[in-house]
């Protein structure tokens, strides 16, 4: 099961110009960042409830000509999802050998994919919709 986190968006402001409305509720910014942050509502939506993890995409470079998927292999998924992490308290040892255990242990099942495609904003209805066609193929999106 995956835990949501905090319902809210942040945006560069090219991102924020082409994609949401001028009436979405701004919230307060997050000091490390100069992104703007939206929360979610009737135009941004939010699930707060627990899921279940069916697929995790890693953005790829941005040079592929069409939406592809690309499988990775545990190791792959391991190094990404080991960058992406975000832990508190480094010095401490036992929580960061049981974050690496949880880690581990996730990369073995075959959910982790690299998502390519043009970074073109008139096209995110076609990614969207290849996304949720690729993350159904095998298994219900509950």
């Amino acid at each position: 099961q995956v835990q949501p986190s905090h319902p809210s968006i942040r945006l560069w402001q090219d991102s924020q110009e082409a994609l949401v409305a001028e009436d979405v509720a701004i919230a307060p910014p997050v000091q490390h960042t100069s992104k703007a942050r939206f929360l979610a509502g009737e135009d941004i939506a939010f699930c707060g409830e627990a899921r279940p993890l069916q697929r995790v995409y890693f953005l790829g470079e941005g040079t592929a000509s069409a939406v592809e998927f690309q499988p990775m292999g545990p190791s792959e998924a391991l190094i990404e999802l080991v960058r992406h992490s975000f832990l508190l308290d480094i010095e401490e040892q036992a929580m960061l050998a049981s974050h690496f255990d949880r880690l581990a242990r996730l990369v073995s099942a075959p959910i982790f994919y690299r998502l390519d495609y043009p970074r073109r904003y008139e096209d995110l209805a076609l990614v969207r919709q290849a996304i949720i066609e690729h993350a159904t193929e095998e298994g219900e999106v509950a």
